[in-house]
């Protein structure tokens, strides 16, 4: 029979995982009803707009990439 700490620290990170799922789920619920009401916006000013053409933008980057490449800028 396995340790029980072990069971029960690898159930803890399960249950953590779980949740972690459920918010990021949540998310993205959120963020696909935010986009079809943008669209829907977009199709109002634009009826031919032809969606997919725009340029997919990833504003979460990392804030310690700016600062560690200034910092290897100035070696």
């Amino acid at each position: 029979m396995a340790d029980s700490h072990v069971i029960s620290a690898l159930s803890t990170k399960r249950g953590e995982i779980l949740g972690s799922i459920n918010h990021y789920k949540q998310i993205i619920s959120s963020l696909d009803k935010d986009l079809t009401n943008i669209d829907a916006t977009i199709k109002i000013f634009e009826p031919d707009y032809k969606f997919g053409s725009e340029k997919i933008v990833n504003k979460h980057r990392n804030r310690f990439f700016r600062y560690y490449v200034a910092l290897a800028q100035n070696l």
